[in-house]
């Protein structure tokens, strides 16, 4: 029987002679239904073609259905990655994402961003912004404690309270460094990403731990901090053949800013990799495309939003069944990508 009037959940009831509550049970394929009953049920459900809303769905279980991602910096290729990600998993699993984009990580966006996402009555919640002040970091750490739904973070410090998931930059820049070194260059410069943020915090560390180990040169003359763009890749390593006209190596930690750096060697007839050797960090598509093909450092994103999301599922279940649950970490280790500019 085929009727475009939208039945009732009540007049599902009342043609099956159960209660309301009966119907709801047998919707939610709950197993405290006798089979004749339940079966009498979902006939009158077929017969109208009787199609639970969502919304009255995620009430009656207390779940939204909706996972929140908080996340900054899409004109870099890592976030754009990580919440494409994001979405084909959430999506996987029968998710839908409620996105919010923060630009400046402030203790307003913070709380517009949080806010927005208890009006959503999100499940659970994927934060994927870096505040670059130290009193933000600490403000956002004391919301997302006080939350009523899991956190799982990405991009930020490890906290002991919240669960992280996070590419292990600080190896990256250290396997970078390492490359360079063992290709035989000897003094070996670095443009850091905007230092603020974490993931520029731990490249730039695993590039002085390479330094350290191998007895080179890492004074802060060696050190050009850029803004993660193209232009302040050129504008570093000019910048630092200025301080060094002898520094034959660059550790460029993303890879646009090393497809300025390329730009930049080029105008001023520097040899790629002869008078400068060059490493950049996320293989982007277009980085085996530069001229020369860049060496890099390769981030996993889709294994580590893979892991967030099923960490943050995980969560979800626990709190759904009122099962205590402890924070996890969990490191994806990058990989090194070699071509030509080194």
């Amino acid at each position: 029987m085929i009727n475009n009037r939208k039945v009732t959940i009540k007049e599902i009831a009342s043609e099956a002679g159960v209660s309301t509550q009966t119907v709801s049970r047998v919707i939610n394929n709950r197993p405290d239904v006798a089979p004749a009953t339940r079966k009498r049920v979902q006939t009158v459900i077929n017969r109208w073609q009787y199609q639970p809303s969502q919304a009255a769905r995620s009430l009656t279980q207390g779940k939204s259905n909706t996972i929140g991602v908080v996340i900054s910096g899409l004109p870099q290729i890592g976030p754009t990655k990580l919440l494409t990600a994001f979405e084909s998993i959430t999506s996987e699993l029968g998710y839908t994402l409620s996105l919010s984009l923060i630009h400046d990580t402030t203790e307003k966006s913070i709380d517009v961003a949080l806010n927005q996402m208890l009006a959503t009555r999100v499940d659970g919640l994927l934060w994927a912004s870096t505040p670059t002040e130290t009193d933000n970091i600490q403000h956002l750490r004391e919301r997302l404690i006080q939350l009523p739904f899991p956190v799982v973070l990405h991009g930020i410090e490890p906290d002991p309270y919240i669960s992280v998931t996070e590419v292990d930059n600080r190896f990256g820049g250290r396997i970078a460094t390492e490359h360079l070194i063992n290709k035989g260059y000897t003094k070996i410069g670095v443009i850091a990403g905007v230092i603020q943020e974490w993931s520029a915090k731990q490249r730039l560390a695993g590039w002085r731990d390479a330094l350290l180990e191998a007895n080179y040169s890492h004074d802060e003359s060696l050190v050009f901090y850029g803004d993660w763009s193209p232009a302040s890749g050129a504008k570093g390593i000019q910048c630092l053949w200025n301080r060094h006209p002898d520094m034959d190596a660059v550790f460029v930690s993303n890879d646009q800013m090393a497809l300025g750096v390329l730009n930049s060697a080029h105008n001023m007839n520097k040899r790629i990799p002869s008078d400068l050797g060059v490493v950049g960090f996320d293989d982007i598509p277009e980085s085996s495309f530069f001229v020369p093909p860049l060496t890099t450092v390769k981030q996993n994103m889709s294994q580590a939003a893979d892991l967030a999301v099923f960490e943050l599922v995980r969560l979800i279940k626990a709190k759904t069944d009122n099962v205590s649950s402890t924070p996890t970490i969990q490191i994806v280790k990058p990989q090194l990508i070699v071509r030509k500019s080194s």
